[in-house]
């Protein structure tokens, strides 16, 4: 039985498969979904004997390279927003072919782009690939792997490039978080790479690459396997939750922890108050908003990130989200539009106010 670790492999990564090949006197070869672009400027020269190699010795291009760029399914080992892949050979510090193409439209299921690399240098090789957000080689590097071949003259060599994804660092949050016994809270994985730049880690059924955990679940436990999962009080006391994402084949991984305060049950819990009420916002900017939990004697507590949040369905214009820290995001648009945003929030059985953004250009 093939192990759910090979059926889900390559998360954040493009299935890649080589076929290496030399055609001796020619630059063409056997067929391919099109031909990529070959450096110019590059001296070529028949097939023959072996010309030495050095500083100024020429190139000389009597090999093919055949190469499939496999597109699985978006729910499995594809990062959800890979659209784009770029591939370039090189001989040492030279770059002497390159392609850049798109996942195929409608391609969310499992498809395939070939492609013909004609008339390269026999020798050894470096193919580096490298999986985007963005088409046509825009936007964020997700993914990157490198495969070092040797093009043998007159033999078929195979092969094959993984990619990893960039990912260096993994952070939790909001942390510390606190929800009282019985109650419920949510907690996000957020990955950057080295630039700072953010990864994003929408894996899909591919879920066992990024796991989460408590130290202890007799006080926390925690539900789910993607970015956002919800965190359960289940006992007074302190927990530790851990989030671990799997980055490459080999099996190195970055992790994160934060710590969940499992509060002691909600009684005597008056009111749920929420703000701000009501705010003008020009430009569609976030907001931040506030819970306070009132008892009935008197005592308020801070209850922001233990709340349950809503943006409800009788808003209109732009289109918002509000996290579970209380943060009001808008969704990106046009100018001009007016938003009416209505928010509410639920804790210890009670339900807040209604609060209300009216957003404006």
């Amino acid at each position: 039985m093939t192990s759910p670790f090979y059926r889900n492999a390559l998360p954040l990564l493009a299935l890649l498969g080589l076929l290496l090949g030399t055609v001796a006197g020619c630059g063409g070869g056997g067929g391919g979904g099109g031909r990529a672009s070959v450096a110019p400027g590059v001296p070529t020269t028949p097939a023959g004997p072996s010309t030495p190699t050095g500083p100024t010795a020429p190139i000389v291009r009597t090999a093919t390279l055949q190469y499939t760029v496999e597109w699985p399914d978006r729910t499995r080992a594809m990062p959800l927003t890979a659209n784009s892949a770029v591939v370039t050979v090189a001989v040492g510090d030279q770059v002497v072919a390159t392609r850049t193409f798109n996942r195929p439209a409608g391609a969310d299921g499992a498809s395939a782009d070939g492609f013909l690399f004609a008339g390269l240098p026999a020798g050894p090789v470096t193919v580096t690939v490298a999986a985007y957000s963005q088409p046509n080689g825009g936007g964020t590097v997700l993914a990157r792997g490198t495969e070092t071949p040797i093009l043998l003259p007159s033999q078929q060599t195979h092969g094959r490039a993984a990619l990893a994804s960039t990912a260096t660092t993994l952070a939790i949050g909001p942390t510390p978080l606190t929800v009282a016994q019985g109650e419920t809270g949510t907690l996000t994985a957020t990955a950057r790479d080295a630039q700072g730049a953010l990864v994003p880690l929408r894996v899909g059924a591919a879920g066992d690459r990024l796991v989460w955990s408590s130290d202890a679940e007799g006080v926390a436990s925690v539900a789910g396997s993607g970015e956002d999962v919800e965190v359960r009080g289940v006992a007074p006391g302190t927990a530790t939750v851990s989030a671990s994402f799997q980055v490459d084949d080999a099996g190195r991984t970055i992790s994160a922890q934060g710590t969940v305060t499992v509060a002691a049950p909600i009684t005597g819990l008056a009111s749920l108050e929420i703000s701000p009420v009501s705010r003008p916002n020009p430009g569609h900017a976030p907001v931040q908003f506030t819970a306070i939990a009132v008892f009935e004697d008197g005592t308020m507590r801070d209850v922001t990130d233990a709340v349950a949040w809503s943006v409800l369905p009788i808003s209109t214009g732009r289109a918002a989200t509000i996290g579970a820290s209380g943060r009001l995001e808008y969704a990106p648009g046009g100018g001009g539009e007016e938003s009416a945003t209505y928010v509410d929030a639920v804790f210890g059985g009670k339900t807040s106010n209604l609060a209300a953004v009216y957003a404006y250009f």
